[in-house]
């Protein structure tokens, strides 16, 4: 039967000790022969240097990745403090922007009121203009024919007068204009008229 132990061919298990590199079992009385072995605490112990100087190897690692660990720490915190401004900023010109946009479509329907009250304001003129224009010729065509029932009446006269050489005719037209007096022949008279009628 092989030996369990490490120190010697002793197969006894009482108080035995083990190296917590490499676990190997050591008897107590061995334990205190061989050199460079460090007792750890209780019945662990380090059996050699090579082993000691692994486990200082192996505790330097985890110090090593335990930096690498911090370092990336720190490395993700400062990034994540430049995203988080980066957002800042972002969010403030987008406010920035979106006020702007706030203010052009309200300066662009204040603009659009405007041209429409103008447009509204000018077809109101319009629709006076034309009002006034249809009023002036309602009233000019009121006039002719005014006037023409003047020439009417004014040919039933001539009719009526032929036996007279000459009169003096006087014919009021439209209020603008000029009194008319016309001085002839009884025919020439209501010839005139005729082709002004």
């Amino acid at each position: 039967m092989q030996s369990q132990f490490q120190c010697c061919n002793k197969s006894k298990l009482t108080n035995n000790y083990f190296c917590v590199k490499c676990f190997h079992l050591f008897h107590k009385s061995c334990q205190e022969r061989v050199k460079g072995l460090i007792t750890i605490d209780g019945h662990r112990i380090i059996c050699s240097d090579g082993c000691a100087q692994d486990i200082t190897t192996r505790e330097q690692e985890h110090e090593d990745e335990k930096n690498k660990l911090l370092k990336t720490i720190n490395d993700l915190e400062v990034r994540m403090l430049d995203q988080e401004r980066h957002i800042a900023l972002q969010q403030k010109q987008f406010c920035d922007l979106e006020n702007d946009c706030l203010e052009m479509e309200k300066k662009f329907n204040n603009e659009v009121d405007s041209y429409r009250q103008t447009i509204q304001k000018l077809q109101s003129q319009r629709l006076d203009m034309l009002s006034t224009e249809q009023n002036l010729i309602k009233g000019h065509k009121d006039e002719l024919n005014e006037c023409r029932e003047e020439l009417k009446t004014l040919k039933c006269v001539l009719l009526k007068h032929r036996t007279h050489k000459s009169f003096e005719v006087s014919v009021q037209a439209v209020p603008e204009l000029v009194d008319v007096v016309v001085q002839t022949e009884d025919v020439e008279v209501i010839q005139a008229l005729d082709m002004v009628s």
